[in-house]
């Protein structure tokens, strides 16, 4: 009965302990704010530090590195993405070109979206659902993750949570000036990632609806047709010069059948409702980084929108459009992956709808705690440990350790010291991306394409890369290239080529060489990504 009757007391004192902590809060919200994203800031600065590129970075390095900036775009052509990322890089060069250096703008991107999430979530549903979206966004490990490496993705999150962010003002105040900050900021999405344009027509079904509601300035809304015009002009403009120029190529073909088979529809193969539900389910564990959060924050979000549909949010907006504007993002993405056009599901190419996604579960945490901001900055610190400590982390990957930057400079200068410039080194492509980086001491490099099926480079050594595919090599894979590399190169018996392997999955040589006319002499290993092989030619291959 003792027991029993100190329960209130305790219940009293964690009512106490919030009240407090909500009023502190609200206080020093300015500063605590701050310090999150100074916290923000370092975790991705240490993730980013130490360690050397992985193949996607070292190519968009390769991309930007020209001498002028009209032959940086024009090499971004022979990417998937539009060329904001590139020609950044590109003038960004001048500032230097460590890892560290070039993996900033990412890292400053990275912590201006977790600041404009929370802006953007507090005018929408209040202090408590922002900061829970602020918590999310700075410290999910996927979030870090891609806002600490060169690419487009914490680019793109900025501009999309400030097209977001600028539009809600804009509505509010019927003001112009601020609907063109929010046209501009989506169309700078637009130049860093093509998903900019599967969340821009979900952008402005949601501007629609809003506008639905009356009250809208003519003004307003002709500027608001005038900046859709804008999307579609740039839409055009990147398919006639871009888009319908990519080539079908034996590397897009591997990623369809290969790693990313998952994320498009098969015909035949698939069934429409199973593949939306398991690929949408998949874009929740992608974001939480964790197989069982991400299946518990997908049913969190199917009812946020169901509670907003019952008009039970505290949002300016009306519940019903908002349920739309995160909803949307989805059913546009999975009707691109079943048309075969766009990936959907447990990908980072899906994590344009990162910001829906926090937002819904923002105010899910907010509304079943009543805009107690103390329980749900514990919660959402619950759910950032557990994704921590048990993350799922998504291939390709390499541990902090099997990365750290060391390794790869004692690899080249092994190869440097090792290997006569005579003797051809082979390569995957996504190894030859690192080489062309790192043994070229990340100065600009001519590749020749004069023998058929082969990328061509030289840093002091003759590298051979076999192109335009495989990513990666196979036992199979290797085969087929190693006829190809023994009959254009006129390779003859007791002659040494090495094999180098650099990236996410290398593979051990004896397994790939089998029976393809060559011996292996010796192994040499740069941590777990990293590995030379020295191989002996024992007999003449022709191509089949």
């Amino acid at each position: 009965m003792a027991a029993i009757s100190q329960v209130p007391g305790k219940t009293e004192s964690r009512n106490e302990f919030a009240a407090r902590f909500d009023e502190w809060l609200q206080a020093h919200s300015p500063w605590a704010v701050l310090g999150v994203l100074f916290a923000a800031f370092a975790v991705r600065f240490y993730a980013a530090w130490g360690t050397f590129l992985n193949p996607d970075e070292a190519l968009h390095v390769r991309l930007a590195n020209h001498l002028t900036w009209a032959d940086a775009y024009h090499a971004s052509l022979t990417s998937a993405h539009p060329p904001g990322l590139i020609l950044l890089l590109y003038f960004w060069r001048d500032l230097g070109t460590s890892e560290i250096l070039l993996r900033v703008p990412s890292i400053i991107a990275g912590t201006a979206f977790c600041w404009v999430m929370f802006k953007w979530i507090e005018r929408l549903f209040g202090t408590t659902a922002a900061w829970v979206g602020l918590l999310l966004s700075a410290f999910l490990p996927p979030m870090i993750e891609l806002s600490s490496q060169v690419r487009q993705y914490a680019l793109l999150l900025l501009f999309i949570a400030c097209a977001l962010y600028f539009l809600e003002i804009a509505l509010d105040r019927n003001s112009t000036a601020w609907m063109l900050l929010s046209a501009g900021s989506l169309y700078l999405a637009l130049l860093m990632h093509y998903s900019g344009f599967l969340f821009a027509a979900a952008f402005y079904i949601y501007g629609f609806t809003r506008f639905l509601s009356g009250g809208i300035a003519r003004f307003f809304l002709a500027t608001w047709f005038i900046s859709g015009c804008g999307v579609l002009a740039l839409f055009a403009y990147f398919y006639r010069t871009h888009l319908s120029r990519l080539p079908k190529t034996a590397m897009a073909a591997e990623a369809m059948q290969g790693w990313m088979r998952n994320s498009y529809y098969h015909p035949g193969h698939d069934h429409i409702l199973s593949f939306s539900f398991a690929r949408t389910g998949g874009v929740f564990q992608f974001i939480f980084g964790q197989l069982a959060l991400g299946d518990i924050a997908f049913v969190g979000f199917v009812i946020a929108v169901v509670m907003l549909i019952r008009n039970r949010s505290r949002s300016k907006s009306a519940s019903w459009q908002l349920a739309i504007l995160f909803t949307a993002p989805f059913v546009i993405n999975d009707a691109a992956a079943i048309a075969g056009l766009y990936p959907y599901g447990g990908t980072r190419h899906s994590v344009f709808i990162a910001p829906m996604i926090l937002a819904a579960f923002g105010f899910l945490m907010a509304t079943t705690l009543r805009q107690k901001t103390a329980p749900a900055v514990i919660c959402a610190l619950v759910i950032i440990s557990i994704a921590s400590l048990f993350g799922h982390p998504h291939k390709p990957y390499m541990t902090r350790s099997g990365q750290n930057r060391q390794h790869m400079v004692d690899a080249v200068s092994f190869v440097e010291r090792q290997v006569p410039p005579s003797e051809v080194v082979f390569t995957d492509y996504e190894s030859g991306l690192l080489l062309s980086h790192y043994l070229c001491h990340q100065n600009a490099t001519v590749f020749d394409h004069s023998v058929q099926g082969f990328e061509q480079f030289h840093c002091g050594k003759h590298v051979i890369a076999a192109f335009p595919g495989p990513m990666l090599f196979s036992a199979e894979s290797f085969s087929r290239k190693w006829g190809l590399l023994a009959d254009r190169f006129n390779l003859k018996p007791g002659e040494t080529v090495w094999l180098v392997q650099a990236g996410g999955d290398t593979i051990s040589a004896a397994f790939l060489l089998g029976n393809s006319g060559v011996k292996l002499d010796a192994d040499y290993n740069f941590g777990q990504n990293i590995a030379v092989s020295r191989l002996t030619v024992t007999s003449h291959r022709t191509a089949e």
